[in-house]
């Protein structure tokens, strides 16, 4: 049995035969493979030739499926044509764009890490590089910016990162292993292993690199500049670590999210409905959405503003615009995601197509000219 399902089975009482029927009955809407060659991917299930939908997703999946069959509600059609659309991606994995502070960092369709914007070559005698990664790196498959450091994981698992490591954030524990996820803040990284276990490592001056002891298995991380979030199998939203501004304090009503994005200094997760809710440092607005936002698939946290893709694949952004952060171009058009940075914005076009905006005096929002696409949108 796969862990994605045995792990489902055990948090949500639903016998295995409910939850693989249940899901298959779904699946087979939208895949071209049988069943047994879906159930064997160990990292998720295939819903076409080279796209899967990833196991920490599928974890979010067996929650909606539980809850509704609980309800005896029949979801089959829903995760047909809404859910398992929106979360399948290309095999080779995770975020594939990540703005730093004054950086961004985008993994093009053939793997290829290429970063731009500040590069911190000479601070203090000391070589940061957040914006250069190791010549030896090869393909990778996701990415994490943080402040004056990078963070990239690779085809095998491997994570490798790379500009300041004043505070060991850039020093992953010798024994580590593979990882499915990373998260990079200020001067710390965390990151998700195969088993679901988080590891944290450099800067633990506020707390943002010590978890609940109690904390399990995870499926998702952010990192904001000294705070970290994580969101449990059952959907659960845990933050450790600076809690000044509230950051660390999601409301008690909150329920399960299936999204969350951290920036300086407040928190943004997105609901099961879709509903975004933000809490932390309001002081220009970046945790107070518009009243008629409805619901959303994405959440970007900056330094003060966040930005949001609704269902449509509208952007809106709000929250401080002194340097353009929250004004996206009139003819952007249709999103797939997006990234935030102090004072920047990326978001990916329906194609593929990286279109940033915002404070660009470092070229955090100037691409080069023959980036390409973004992997994981390429047109098919």
């Amino acid at each position: 049995m796969v862990s994605w399902l045995r792990t489902a089975q055990a948090e949500h009482g639903l016998d295995t035969a409910t939850l693989a029927r249940i899901v298959a009955e779904a699946l087979a809407e939208v895949t071209e493979l049988p069943l047994k060659e879906q159930m064997s991917v160990s990292m998720g299930v295939v819903v076409r030739k080279g796209v899967v939908v990833p196991e920490r997703d599928l974890h979010h999946l067996c929650w909606v499926v539980a809850e509704r069959k609980k309800k005896s509600w029949s979801c089959t059609g829903v995760i047909a044509e809404g859910v398992l659309g929106f979360l399948a991606l290309p095999k080779v994995g995770g975020p594939t764009i990540s703005a730093g502070s004054y950086h961004t960092c985008v993994i093009k369709a053939s793997g290829e890490l290429v970063c731009f914007g500040a590069n911190d070559e000479e601070v203090e005698n000391e070589h940061h590089g957040q914006c250069s990664p190791p010549p030896h790196l090869g393909p990778a498959v996701a990415v994490d910016a943080g402040d004056h450091h990078t963070c990239a994981v690779k085809e095998s698992g491997e994570l490798v990162c790379f500009g300041c490591d004043f505070n060991g954030q850039c020093s992953p524990p010798p024994d580590l292993g593979p990882v499915v996820a990373v998260a990079a803040g200020m001067s710390h990284t965390c990151v998700v292993k195969t088993s679901g276990e988080l590891v944290c490592f450099g800067l633990d001056g506020r707390g943002q690199c010590s978890p609940p002891p109690d904390l399990g298995p995870v499926v998702a991380v952010v990192a904001g500049d000294h705070h970290t979030c994580v969101v449990k199998a059952s959907g659960e939203l845990v933050c450790f670590g600076c809690d000044f501004n509230g950051q660390c304090s999601p409301p008690p009503d909150l329920g399960p999210v299936v999204a969350v994005a951290a920036g300086i200094r407040h928190t943004c997760a997105v609901k099961e409905s879709g509903e975004l809710v933000c809490f932390g440092l309001d002081v220009d607005g970046q945790c107070s959405p518009p009243p008629d936002l409805g619901p959303v698939v994405a959440v970007a946290a900056g330094s003060l503003h966040t930005c949001a893709v609704k269902a449509n694949g509208e952007l809106v952004c709000f929250g401080a615009n002194f340097d353009g952060q929250c004004s996206p171009p009139p003819d952007l058009g249709p999103v797939v995601a997006v990234v935030a940075g102090d004072h920047h914005t990326c978001a990916v076009k329906e194609r593929g197509e990286l279109v940033c905006f915002g404070l660009d005096d470092d070229g955090q929002c100037s691409p080069p000219p023959d980036l390409g696409l973004v992997a994981h949108f390429t047109a098919s």
